[in-house]
This record gives C-alpha cells, sequence and structure tokens, in this order.
C-alpha cells in the first residue's frame, strides 16, 4: 500500500478536512512506532523519525489494513468524535496486533 491509496481510502471511509500533510505525517509517525513496538529497532535509531515517501508503506497485505484504520481512528480522533474514535482504534488495534503476530511468528523476533 502506498501513502496516497492510505490516504485516499480513509478519505473515502471518513471524510475529512485534514491536509494531505498532515494524514502522511500521521503515517510518518505510525511507521516510527511500528519499527519500536514490532520490529524491535531502537528508538535512537528513528532519529530523525521515519519520513514516509510517495512509494510503498513498510506493512505488506493483508496486514497494511491498519494504515487506513488508524488514519480513520486519527481523523475521528480530530473531530472530537469520541465514540467513532473507540470504535475506529479497536479496529486499528486489531489490525496492529494481527500484524504483530505474524511479524514475530514469520520474522522471528524477540518482542
Amino acid at each position: 500500500m502506498t501513502v496516497q491509496e492510505a490516504i485516499e481510502l480513509a478519505g473515502i471511509l471518513r471524510p475529512n478536512e485534514l491536509s494531505e500533510e498532515v494524514l502522511t505525517s500521521f503515517l510518518s509517525e505510525l511507521e516510527g512506532r511500528l519499527a519500536v513496538e514490532v520490529r524491535g529497532q531502537s528508538p535512537a535509531a528513528l532519529c530523525p523519525p521515519v519520513a514516509v515517501t510517495r512509494t510503498g508503506l513498510s506493512i505488506p497485505a493483508p496486514f497494511d489494513r491498519l494504515y487506513w484504520a488508524y488514519l480513520v481512528a486519527m481523523i475521528d480522533l480530530a473531530a472530537g468524535d469520541t465514540e467513532a474514535y473507540s470504535i475506529s482504534y479497536a479496529l486499528f488495534r486489531e489490525a496492529r496486533d494481527a500484524y504483530a503476530r505474524w511479524y514475530q511468528r514469520t520474522k522471528g523476533g524477540c518482542r
């Protein structure tokens, strides 16, 4: 999945007024978190923060659904819709946890 695909899909699911730059920064933040929390990379290795490009993001399909799920959650949070945020963030967490389980099983991570 590319940054543009994630942003477009999130925009279809949650029409919003957030700029592409803001949504891209959310994805950059997420990539950094995944690198540390799932792949066990040192936070110091991510300085400067992970910069996403217009090309593919790091998570393979079918786990890449976590990108648009995260954007939808952030859109709900920005809109102040706490009920929708609670639901969309739970969807993101499920997708993130599925990726983490797959990563640890297939990549042999120590976390």
